[in-house]
């Protein structure tokens, strides 16, 4: 038993993530690859809140955390990039810039009332290069909140553009912006010197993991 657990073949994995590394797939993909490997670690996930998995991981209560960049990360922790997509802006079916062919540019967007996801730089950049302040309505958390309040007809969203191609909400248009795409990554975030073989095992096949490159495939 010692020697399995000092080779990390056994103990426990608690993993934090935020909903769109689930949409992009990569947080599925580790689990599955590393339980085939590790089949005796138990390896548990939950989702949280964003804002919460530094601290999170800081102190403990998490071994790896899956989250959506740009980030603050709190002195000893690493990251890795694990996916990359960029923004695009999600509609009401009914709003008129959701029946416009091509790409919709930041400034049409002044005046528009924002549905602010977790991550937040999408709407903030696409603010800026529309040279105005967005009008938060409100932050109701994950992605799939922030849609349905954009079903429902209290805003719109800067959102990532892979939650366009694997989230199904009625009453929802999806359309790319303008200009240079506006980056989005989702992470690995763990501890630099992590003393847990078995988290080890895990953050090794992370690091040895291409990032996934998912394109945009809303309607330019």
């Amino acid at each position: 038993m010692g020697r399995r657990a000092g080779s990390g073949e056994i103990g426990r994995i608690e993993l934090g993530y935020v909903g769109s590394a689930i949409y992009a797939g990569v947080l599925q993909a580790q689990i599955n690859r590393f339980r085939t490997a590790w089949p005796e670690v138990d390896v548990r996930s939950r989702e949280l809140p964003m804002i919460d998995l530094p601290t999170l991981l800081a102190e403990g209560q998490v071994d790896i955390g899956f989250v959506r960049m740009p980030m603050m990360l709190p002195a000893g922790l690493s990251r890795y990039i694990t996916a990359r997509d960029e923004f695009c802006v999600a509609f009401p079916a009914d709003h008129p810039e959701a029946a416009v062919c091509g790409p919709v540019h930041p400034a049409r967007l002044a005046g528009e009332t924002f549905v602010l996801p977790e991550q937040d730089a999408g709407t903030y950049e696409v603010a800026r290069r529309g040279r105005f302040n967005p009008q938060i309505v409100s932050s109701p958390g994950g992605i799939i909140a922030v849609l349905a309040q954009v079903s429902l007809g209290s805003g719109i969203s800067v959102v990532p553009s892979v939650a366009a191609t694997t989230i199904r909400i009625p009453n929802i248009a999806f359309r790319s912006l303008a200009g240079d795409p506006i980056r989005s990554e989702v992470a690995a975030i763990y501890h630099a010197r992590e003393a847990s073989l078995a988290v080890k095992n895990f953050i090794r096949q992370i690091v040895q993991s291409p990032a996934k490159q998912i394109r945009l495939t809303v309607p330019a």
